[in-house]
C-alpha cells in the first residue's frame, strides 16, 4: 500500500484529467494512482469508465477480475 500526499504534480495532473470532464476529487484519486505507477484503476463509476485517462486503465471490478484471470492462464497458473 502506498501513502500518496497531494503534490504540485499531483495536482497538477488532476487539474488535467478535471479538464475532460472527471470530478474534482475523482480526478485527485486518479492522479495519486498515476503518481504511484498503478496499473489500473478501479471503479463501479459509468462515466468514468467511459473516460480514457493517459496513464492508466480505468476498469470495472469484474472485468478487472477477468484480466487477473487471463493472465494467470497464460503464465500457467491455476486456480
Amino acid at each position: 500500500m502506498i501513502d500518496c500526499g497531494a503534490n504540485d504534480e499531483i495536482i497538477q495532473l488532476a487539474e488535467d484529467i478535471e479538464r475532460i470532464g472527471v470530478k474534482s476529487k475523482d480526478a485527485l484519486h486518479l492522479a495519486c494512482a498515476i503518481f504511484s505507477n498503478c496499473k489500473y484503476f478501479i471503479t463501479t463509476d459509468a462515466k468514468m469508465l467511459n473516460k480514457s485517462i493517459e496513464g492508466i486503465t480505468v476498469i470495472n471490478p469484474i472485468d478487472f477480475i477477468k484480466n487477473l484471470e487471463d493472465d494467470s492462464n497464460e503464465n500457467g497458473y491455476s486456480h
